[in-house]
C-alpha cells in the first residue's frame, strides 16, 4: 500500500481489487485514491492543478471533487443496471458539512440498490416544485432576475405587480394562470379605474413575468398574457410650454396646493433647473455642492448613462438651502415620509418622492393654480427650453443643459462638458423668472416676445456667457487680481476634474 502526502491529509492507494461494486469508465479502482472519513482531512485538501476526485475509505462510491480553484464537492458515483455510471452532486463542503453529505449518500446508496436513480429522482423533485410555484412566490425569483440584468426601476414594477395583480392571481399556480385570469384585472384598471397608464404598464410587466417563467424557469408552455393587449388610450394633450403668464401663476399659486412641503418645492426645483422629474426625486445632498452650486447626477442614475454636471442659480440654491433643514438629516434632498402627517416636526429616515407624486399632484391641485389649459409637470421642463431658444439662445447649448444626446456623431465623440456654456443658459432662464415674478401681478407680465427682444437689443445672452462664476483654486498673486476669465482664456477651478481645461 502506497501513502501520499497531501497537504495535511495522508491519503492511500490500494494496489490490491477493491469490493467497492460501483466505479468510474475512466478511473478504475486501482487507480483511486482513498481519504481517511475525517472533516480535518476534508478541510484540508489542498488543490491540485487539475481537478480531482477523492473517494472516502468504507463508502462505494461516496466522494468529494476538488477544483484547481478550491471548491469542494460531495459527490456520489454510482450506475444501475444497463446504464453508464452517474455522478450525484450532493453539494459544495463547507456549506454541506462532511455529516450532512454522509447522511444524503447513504439515502441515495439505499436508493440505488432497490433500483431507483437519485439523479432522476432529484430532477423529478424539481420539477413538481416549479410546477407548484405560485404566482406570489415567482414574482421574487423576477424580481432577482430584473436586478441582475441591471433595470433602473426594478421597485417600481415589483410594486405596481404587488397592488393589482397578487391580491386577485397571487395564489395561484403559475401553469394555471390563463388568459381569461389575467384581463379582467388589466380591463377594471382601464375602464373602472380610469388608470391607463398603469393598466399599460401592468400588462407589460406581467408579460415579461410569464416569460421569465416560460423560457427561464420552463414551467409554463404558454404565456397567458402573449396576446393581451391594452385598448388604444385616449389622444394625448399635445405637450405645452407655459408662457411668462402662467409661469407667474404657477410659481405664485404652488404653495397653495394640498400637498406636501417638499414636493412643492421641488416642482419650483424642477422648473429652475430645467431637469427630469425623476432626476430631481432620486437628487441626494451627496451630488450637490452649495459652495460651488453645482449639482452632479452620476452617470449611473442619468437617462442616457453619461454624468451630467447642473450649474445651480440664485433661485435655485436658495429653495435647496430653505429645504436643507427638512431633508438635509437624510439622504434625499426631497425626501418623504408619511409619518409628516402627524408630526411635520419629526425627522424620520426619507424615501424619495414616488415616481407618479408629481402628476397625480397636479392632476388633483391643478385648479388652485388658476391656469385655464392643463399641463403636465414635465412642461416644466419643456418651458425652459422653450424659453432659452426663443430668446435665441444656442439650440445646442440648451440640449447639454437637459443633457439630451443627438444623432449627430460628433456628440459620441464630443466629451467636453459645456459647464460654463450652460451656467449662462441657467443665468438666461433666472433673468426670465426674475423679470415674470418680480411683477405685480400676472397682467403686468412681460410677453416671450418682449424678453425676446429685451435680450437682443441688451445683447444679454453675450453678457452671460463671459460672467466670471468661477473661483480660482488657489489664491491669485497680485499680478492676476485682475485677470478675466473667458471662453477664450480658461483657467482651472476647484468644481470638478471633468471642468478643468
Amino acid at each position: 500500500m502506497k501513502t501520499l502526502l497531501i497537504g495535511e491529509c495522508i491519503m492511500t492507494h490500494k494496489h490490491e481489487a477493491s469490493n467497492t461494486l460501483l466505479f468510474t469508465p475512466d478511473v478504475t479502482p486501482e487507480k483511486r485514491e482513498r481519504l481517511h472519513f475525517s472533516d480535518f482531512v476534508v478541510r484540508n485538501i489542498t488543490p491540485d492543478e487539475k481537478r480531482r476526485e477523492y473517494f472516502f475509505e468504507g463508502y462505494d462510491g461516496f466522494g468529494i471533487r476538488v477544483t484547481p480553484f478550491g471548491t469542494k464537492t460531495f459527490i456520489y458515483m454510482y450506475h444501475l443496471q444497463g446504464q453508464p455510471t452517474q455522478r450525484y452532486t450532493i453539494g459544495q463542503y463547507p456549506k454541506v458539512s462532511l455529516a450532512e453529505a454522509r447522511v444524503d449518500y447513504l439515502e441515495s446508496y439505499k436508493k440505488v440498490q432497490h433500483g431507483i436513480d437519485p439523479n432522476g429522482e432529484k430532477k423529478a423533485k424539481k420539477t413538481k416544485e416549479k410546477a407548484a410555484l405560485t404566482v406570489k412566490e415567482l414574482l421574487p425569483k423576477y424580481m432577482v432576475r430584473c436586478q441582475k440584468s441591471g433595470e433602473k426601476e426594478w421597485k417600481e414594477k415589483e410594486k405596481t405587480i404587488e397592488r393589482h395583480a397578487i391580491p386577485v392571481i397571487g395564489d395561484m399556480k403559475v401553469k394555471d394562470v390563463t388568459f381569461e385570469d389575467v384581463s379582467p384585472i388589466i380591463d377594471k384598471l382601464y375602464t373602472e379605474e380610469e388608470k391607463q397608464s398603469t393598466a399599460r404598464h401592468l400588462l407589460s410587466h406581467l408579460k415579461m413575468m410569464f416569460k421569465y417563467a416560460k423560457l427561464g424557469l420552463g414551467i409554463i408552455k404558454v404565456n397567458p398574457c402573449a396576446d393581451l393587449e391594452v385598448p388604444t388610450s385616449k389622444p394625448k394633450r399635445p405637450p405645452r410650454a407655459l408662457n411668462p403668464k402662467e409661469i407667474y401663476l404657477f410659481w405664485n399659486n404652488v404653495e397653495k396646493i394640498k400637498s406636501d412641503r417638499v414636493l412643492k418645492k421641488a416642482l419650483k426645483f424642477m422648473l429652475c433647473t430645467l431637469q427630469r422629474g425623476s432626476d430631481v426625486r432620486q437628487m441626494e445632498w451627496s451630488d450637490v455642492d452649495l459652495n460651488e452650486r453645482i449639482w452632479t447626477i452620476p452617470d449611473h442614475k442619468e437617462k442616457n448613462g453619461k454624468e451630467h454636471l447642473i450649474p445651480l442659480s440664485d433661485r435655485a440654491i436658495g429653495i435647496l438651502k430653505e429645504i436643507k433643514g427638512i431633508t438635509g438629516h437624510s439622504n434625499f434632498v426631497f425626501g418623504y415620509n408619511t409619518v409628516w402627517k402627524v408630526n411635520p416636526d419629526a425627522r424620520p429616515n426619507l424615501k424619495p418622492l414616488g415616481k407618479t407624486a408629481f402628476n397625480q399632484t397636479n392632476r388633483r391641485c391643478f385648479d388652485v393654480y388658476e391656469i385655464e389649459e392643463y399641463f403636465s409637470p414635465h412642461s416644466l421642463r419643456k418651458t425652459g427650453v422653450t424659453s432659452l431658444t426663443t430668446i435665441k439662445f444656442p439650440k445646442a447649448i440648451v440640449k447639454k443643459i437637459i443633457n439630451h444626446i443627438s444623432n449627430d456623431v460628433t456628440d459620441h465623440y464630443d466629451l467636453y462638458e459645456y459647464y460654463e456654456e450652460k451656467r449662462a443658459g441657467i443665468k438666461c432662464f433666472d433673468y426670465i423668472l426674475d423679470r415674470i415674478l418680480s411683477c405685480q401681478n400676472a397682467d403686468d407680465v412681460p410677453s416671450i416676445m418682449t424678453l425676446r427682444r429685451e435680450f437682443t437689443t441688451k445683447g444679454l445672452i453675450n453678457k452671460f456667457m463671459d460672467d466670471q462664476q468661477y473661483i480660482p483654486i488657489k489664491n491669485s498673486p497680485d499680478s492676476m487680481k485682475d485677470f478675466q476669465t473667458t471662453l477664450l482664456s480658461p483657467v482651472s477651478y476647484t468644481l470638478s476634474a471633468s471642468l478643468n481645461v
